[in-house]
């Protein structure tokens, strides 16, 4: 992709995800006048706070299952310190 965008084969990339992140400031594709690079933010979606809602809940110790969102905060197994299950 590097060289099509050097080429002028691809006119211009817009890239918001990379194998490595944060992208090096010395990376190729910093240097490149045709590049638009943005940090990453699929996350900010209402479906997909919902989603990591849903999972940060699936994830939570069956110990603390059926608990409301308050009574979570509060709950030994989540405890700063205590092992994760």
């Amino acid at each position: 992709m590097i060289d099509a965008l050097k080429s002028g084969q691809i006119r211009h990339a817009g890239l918001d995800v990379f194998n490595i992140e944060p992208l090096p400031a010395d990376h190729p594709l910093t240097k490149l006048p045709n590049v638009t690079l943005s940090a990453h933010s699929a996350f900010r979606t209402p479906e997909a706070s919902e989603n990591l809602i849903e999972r940060g809940v699936g994830a939570l110790p069956a110990d603390c299952e059926g608990l409301s969102a308050i009574s979570r905060s509060s709950c030994p197994a989540l405890s700063p310190g205590m092992p994760r299950a």
